[in-house]
């Protein structure tokens, strides 16, 4: 059971160091910033293991389809939530939107190698293991995005409300 916590620990501390903590800050745009690196990590966790280990794709892509199926009302509602806040933040202007987008998706895919390093730190041993553990290790509370980060969540709905 040791090794479960391991691969928590790695996904939503790499969450953390890519969104900058994973404590809520109240503000709006880090915690939406928070929920989204979140989201992002899981599927990038799947890719990962797929690209290391191809042998395990039809099980990564299963368990991941899974997960995303469990919490998609959640999973849309926060990436609706993006796509406004991105909209408002070029200004209404479609170029401006769309350099926003990338810039941020930039950031997203380029956090995949930090959280690639996190995962192959203990050795090749450990991350075998936890990639033929993904879809247990998907079914755990903390993969639930919406409870785990409760206090982002609260502030991105109160801010959507105001």
């Amino acid at each position: 059971m040791q090794k479960l916590p391991f691969a928590l620990s790695v996904v939503l501390s790499f969450t953390a160091v890519a969104q900058g903590s994973q404590n809520a800050t109240g503000d709006f745009a880090i915690d939406l910033g928070q929920i989204r690196g979140a989201t992002r990590a899981v599927k990038q966790f799947e890719e990962i293991c797929t690209e290391s280990f191809p042998k395990l794709r039809r099980q990564n892509e299963v368990a991941y389809a899974a997960w995303r199926s469990r919490y998609l009302p959640f999973i849309q509602e926060m990436e609706k939530t993006y796509l406004q806040f991105a909209w408002r933040a070029a200004k209404g202007n479609a170029q401006n939107y769309m350099a926003f987008n990338a810039g941020m998706d930039k950031q997203l895919d380029e956090a995949k190698i930090g959280l690639r390093r996190q995962l192959t730190s203990e050795g090749m041993e450990k991350f075998t293991d936890v990639c033929n553990r993904l879809p247990a290790i998907l079914t755990n509370a903390q993969f639930d995005i919406e409870h785990h980060y409760a206090e982002q969540v609260r502030t991105v709905r109160r801010v959507l409300k105001e």
